[in-house]
Formats: C-alpha cells, structure tokens, sequence
C-alpha cells in the first residue's frame, strides 16, 4: 500500500507539473481564485492567517521535532532521528522545483505577500510529509489510534493548503503539487520506516531464538568446538579484476568512443542560449547540483562512518565505508586519465577551437594536471553520485532489503542530476557523462559485492574491525555450538 501511495502520488505531481509547465492548468487556477476571493471574510481571513503560520515550514519543524522527542523518550531513537529529517528534505526539493518552475505568485491580500516563487507550495509539501510520516509511525507504533491517525493525515495539510488559496498567495495547482510532493516524501519515510520495524523484529526473535539455541546446548551437554573458527574462516581466494570485468571496461570504452559522434548535437540542445535567458532558474538548479562532488560525497560518507563506529553501529559504518570507498577508488583512477589524456572541456577555444562546443576532439596530453579546462575526460561528478547509488543499491540487494525495487532506480534518478548538471553548464561532453557513470556504476558494485564475497578482506578488517559471528558447527564430536571472529 504504501509502494502504491508513493507511485500514485508521484504520478500526480508529474501530470501537475505537465500541466503547469505548458499553461493548461490557467483555467483551474482562475476558478479557484476567484471563488476564495468571492467568500472572504474578516473573521475567516484571521482564522486562516493562523493556520498558515501554525502549519508553516517553521511550525513543521516544531512539530517534528516535538514528535521526534516523544518517539526518542519512547525508547525508538532511530525512527525520531528519521522523523527530523522529513521537513529537511521537504524543504531541500521543494526549493529546487520552485528554481526550476519559477512560477510567479499571485497578488496576495493586503499584509501578507511571499515573495518567492510559487510552484510548488511549500506549506503544502512540508505540512503533507511531516503530518503524514508522524501520523503512519505514531499509528505503526501502537501510540495513537487508525482513525485519529487517519484525520491528522490529511485534515492538517489541507487546512494548510486551503488557507494558501484563501490568503491569495499560491495558485490551486501549487497546492496540489505540494501535497503531491509531500505524500511522496512520507510514502517514502513510511518505506523505509517498514523497513526498520522488519530488521528490528527480525533481531528480536533472532536473539529469543539464540537465547533457547544456547539453554538447549547446555542442556545437552554438547561442546563448543575450537576448531570452528580455521573452518568458517576459510575463503576462497579471488582477484579483484577479472578477465570479465577487463572485457566489460573495454566494450563500455568503445561504446563511448561511438557516443563520441553525438558530443557536438548534445552540446548545443544543452547549451541553447536563448532557453538559459528565458529559464534562469535551470543554471541555479543545475549549480546546485554540481555542488555533488566526489569530495563532498567521501567526506559525507567518511563522516557517517566515523559517528557510526564510535556508536558501535556497524552495519550503519559498513554501509558509508562502502560507499566513500566505491568513490576513492575510481576518482584516483580519473584523475590519472584526466591529467593524462588532457582533453578539452567543450567551452574551452583556442589552440585551432574557433568557437566552443564544436571540437569533442581537442586533447592536449599531460595539460589536464596543470589546467581544469582540459580535466573533461571521464566526468568526476557523474561518476561519484553513480558510485554512491550503485554501493548503496547493491547494499540493499546483498541484505535482502524490501522495497529496493522502488528505491533503487530512485537512487539512480537522483545520481543523474549531477551529471545532467554538467551538461547544461557546458562543463562536460556526453561522452565524459557516460563513461564516468559507467565508472561509477561498476566501482559502486564491484566494492559492495566484493567485501560481502570476502568479509576478511585486509581493507575491511583494518577500518571495520573483527566481526564476531555464532553458529552450529557438527563434527566428530557431535553438534557444537561455536562463536568465531573475522
């Protein structure tokens, strides 16, 4: 249901969107407009005045973090911390889709007018998602009941909502964009928060389970046996790259070779200089998400890491070591084949270039490590946000995790920004794009498949330590029951 909810209400913002970018939604707009403005009302505009600042984004976030303690002193710690990040990532997209849409606001009643842009609400993607998410988790949680739940879900957001129409200060579509955008925000928590409550239980009745495995071997009398740890220690050896992998490499460096043709006609749709002055909003969107680089995404995961093992989490330190390792290697690689081939980024002129975006065959050996216009080959950004989404993806299908079906191609969505980025700011050819995600998306998947394959591994043991692992082992001696570390 909540897959459903999410894809639904994704779904609805896409045709919201359509119909805003292209002007269809004018007549739908004006209805409601006009109405709002025919019923107002002294009384009602205070009454509605209240609202909008109860259930603004402020007010949201007060109503997180109060809902975040309550869960925290209730003993659910992880799922409060999720709680707080909710109104953050509303705010965080619904500002980037305002960039992007630029929709100016309507007039506004006198004494209260926003300034920023329209589409989507902000009150409505911030009051759906933290009103929704709180609502699920409380009801999940066995703290508040199905109906209240039910009515604090949707009579909030459409309060808020309904008090942006009245107050004049967003169009019809605007809210319902928003609400959209927050329903799919908290479809999303509500996911991931399904997916928590399953391991939980999971360790539960692991440990309960454990627990009676241990009273039935003393019971029984039978031994631990040293030699456990020699025989589940063992591995198989395996090189890291394999004749495979070479092949892949070599058929990924020819296809980009071929792509290469497509470089100049993908550099001027992207580079259209009229298109830029009429949507300014894309450069700001798209400078945003160049600020993605392998840097910030190693320094992000090695912080994680770093607060994950000093709470002893270690799967949560698993996971960010991975990722920050699936983006080191390969960005090491690149810069050696950047410096090296040195080619030209597709603004750069000069040197027999008369005029930029016309040459996807400008190469000056050796110059990539003195100049960053001529670092354009494979793209650093495009191959650091594919890295993180492939170690993460893969993550998710070594542990068996629900709902990766959905989340999965999300990642990858969200790890194309960065390089759909470089190209609208003339940064990259198409062909640099592509092999940096194709570098990317192997490094991201050859790392996490590889320390599940090989858990001893002298890199994994030296920054993940020794794991400690409890098993049934039978031998000679009879069944024993065994604890080992790796």
């Amino acid at each position: 249901m909540v897959v459903l909810i999410g894809t639904a209400a994704l779904v609805g913002f896409a045709k919201v969107g359509a119909d805003v970018f292209t002007h269809k939604s004018t007549g739908l707009d004006a209805t409601v407009q006009a109405w709002m403005l025919s019923h107002q009302d002294p009384l009602v505009d205070s009454v509605f005045l209240c609202i909008t600042m109860i259930g603004g984004i402020t007010g949201m976030r007060v109503l997180a973090i109060v809902g975040a303690v309550y869960l925290w002193f209730r003993g659910h710690r992880r799922v409060a911390a999720g709680v707080l990040v909710v109104p953050v990532v509303s705010v965080l997209l619904f500002n980037i889709v305002k960039d992007i849409y630029e929709r100016p606001r309507p007039a506004g009643l006198a004494g209260h007018v926003d300034h920023s842009f329209s589409f989507p609400s902000g009150h409505a993607t911030t009051s759906a998602a933290v009103c929704c998410t709180l609502a699920y988790v409380l009801w999940r949680e066995g703290f508040v009941g199905r109906w209240f739940a039910l009515a604090f879900a949707v009579l909030v957001p459409l309060l808020v909502g309904v008090s942006r129409l009245y107050l004049n200060v967003h169009w019809a579509t605007d809210v319902l964009g928003g609400w959209s955008v927050g329903l799919f925000i908290a479809a999303l928590s509500a996911a991931l928060y399904n997916h928590h409550r399953r391991r939980r239980r999971r360790a539960r009745d692991g440990a309960v389970t454990g627990q009676i495995g241990v009273v039935l071997v003393v019971a029984l009398g039978v031994t631990v046996s040293p030699a456990a740890h020699a025989q589940s220690a063992e591995q198989p050896s395996a090189v890291v790259i394999t004749g495979r992998d070479l092949g892949i490499a070599a058929g990924a460096t020819v296809g980009t070779a071929a792509l290469s043709r497509l470089d100049v006609p993908v550099a001027l749709f992207f580079g259209d200089s009229a298109f830029h002055a009429r949507h300014p909003g894309f450069t700001t969107a798209a400078k945003r998400a160049s600020i993605v680089t392998e840097t910030v995404l190693m320094i992000t995961g090695g912080t994680i890491y770093g607060i994950a093992r000093l709470r002893h989490d270690d799967g949560t330190a698993d996971v960010a070591f991975h990722g920050a390792e699936a983006v080191l290697f390969p960005a090491m690689f690149i810069q050696v084949i950047r410096g090296t081939l040195g080619r030209a980024r597709p603004y750069v002129v000069g040197d027999g270039v008369e005029r930029p975006d016309s040459d996807p065959y400008h190469f000056a050996p050796l110059r990539g490590f003195t100049s960053f216009d001529y670092r354009s080959f494979p793209s650093m950004h495009a191959m650091a946000s594919v890295a993180v989404a492939a170690a993460l993806s893969t993550e998710m299908r070594e542990r068996n995790t629900p709902h990766r079906a959905l989340i999965s191609p999300l990642l990858y969505a969200g790890a194309a920004l960065p390089g759909l980025a470089r190209l609208y700011l003339d940064q990259h050819w198409a062909s640099d794009i592509a092999l940096g995600a194709f570098l990317g998306a192997f490094a991201g998947q050859k790392v996490v498949s590889y320390s599940h394959a090989h858990p001893t591994n002298r890199i994994d043991r030296a920054f993940l330590g020794r794991r400690t692992y409890v098993g049934f082992t039978s031998d000679a001696r009879g069944l024993s029951l065994s604890a080992w570390r790796l």
